[in-house]
């Protein structure tokens, strides 16, 4: 396997998701055959971070998993903890395979909401791999964003910057400023100055992930639309709903057409339409929007879903604008109680 590919493999964007509520999904290392037996099986109990299984947007890792779901994870740690010992073992501590199997570790530690010990990984796979290869490879790069996202799970955004600086500037030198292996880097980026409340630091950089995936990808892409969807948050906490409003539009009609009108992506594009019509003032369509949102939501994931309660909060204070205070009451209250019942699960 090639050291792109195998790059590419290395890759985790939890960080991301924890951030700013954007999609995201961790991705495990691969390494070429052959291997020892037990490599082998750890990395394919490692197939449950297959991103077609990740939460929904709103959903932090190990805070809201099935307990069913939980305990695979759990189980797949030890075995990727064993995979680890094996692989030092076999190779001692400045070797490939074991970066690694570490880096596999601190996807799986950070999908359990265990972020400590994700940093603790990948730190020590960035040490091996600076060891091994330099700063100016590949590996380099996914591993510094990799420890970047442990860091932002942690709130440790100032921490996060320089690395995922650094980690952009190897890419960038290797690959070149278009490439689409800068997109995770870009987003992570932009997310550890969106939480530090910087749009206008953010905002460039999210313009330049859209530029890649139209290019890349086409202008009618679904992540054409997850970009459209990031700009335009950046936007609406701005309060610059005009602008946030053209690119809500489009995101919407590319959602509907690739993913289907009933699809959560749908959902949260009609969400965020809504939110930024409504701040604009257009509060008869942002009720139509707000309620479109909610429909899907509970048809996808359910009328208890975490995601409903944060539509109906917004919904509420729609509702009020428009003189409907006791829907509006009606609607916070439902919020509430969707949270309050989350919480006595947890």
């Amino acid at each position: 396997m090639g050291t792109i590919l195998k790059s590419i493999m290395r890759w985790a964007s939890v960080g991301l998701l924890l951030v700013v509520g954007w999609p995201a999904a961790a991705v495990m290392a691969e390494k070429p055959d052959p291997e020892p037996a037990e490599l082998k099986a750890a990395a394919e109990s490692m197939s449950l971070l297959d991103s077609s299984k990740a939460a929904p947007p709103q959903t932090e890792p190990g805070t809201q998993m099935s307990p069913k779901r939980r305990a695979e994870f759990e189980e797949a740690v030890k075995k990727g903890e064993a995979a680890l010992a094996q692989a030092h073992g076999i190779f001692g501590e400045y070797h490939p395979d074991v970066s690694l199997a570490l880096n596999n570790l601190g996807t799986l530690y950070s999908t359990l909401g265990q972020y400590k010990q994700a940093e603790q990984a990948y730190a020590r796979a960035l040490a091996i791999d600076r060891k091994l290869f330099g700063d100016d490879v590949l590996e380099i790069g996914s591993d510094l964003n990799n420890l970047a996202t442990a860091y932002m799970a942690q709130q440790k955004y100032a921490d996060a910057e320089p690395m995922l600086k650094q980690s952009l500037a190897v890419q960038e030198k290797l690959m070149g400023p278009q490439h689409p292996f800068l997109i995770v880097t870009l987003i992570n980026l932009a997310a550890s100055y969106t939480a530090r409340h910087r749009p206008d630091d953010a905002e460039p950089l999210l313009m330049r992930v859209l530029q890649i995936r139209e290019q890349t990808a086409g202008p009618e892409h679904v992540t054409v639309s997850q970009s459209l969807r990031q700009l335009a948050g950046v936007y609406i906490d701005e309060k610059k709903f005009d602008q946030a409003e053209p690119l809500l539009r489009r995101a919407l009609v590319i959602d509907e057409k690739i993913m289907g009108p009933e699809h959560p992506n749908t959902a949260m594009t009609a969400f965020m339409l809504a939110k930024a019509v409504s701040g604009s003032g257009k509060y008869p369509e942002a009720d139509g929007l707000f309620r479109r949102s909610i429909k899907i939501f509970e048809t996808s994931l359910g009328p208890k879903d975490p995601q409903v309660a944060a539509v109906l909060d917004e919904y509420s204070m729609c509702l009020r604008r428009l003189g409907k205070i006791e829907d509006a009451k009606a609607a916070k209250i439902r919020a509430k109680q969707i949270r309050a019942a989350g919480k006595s699960k947890s």
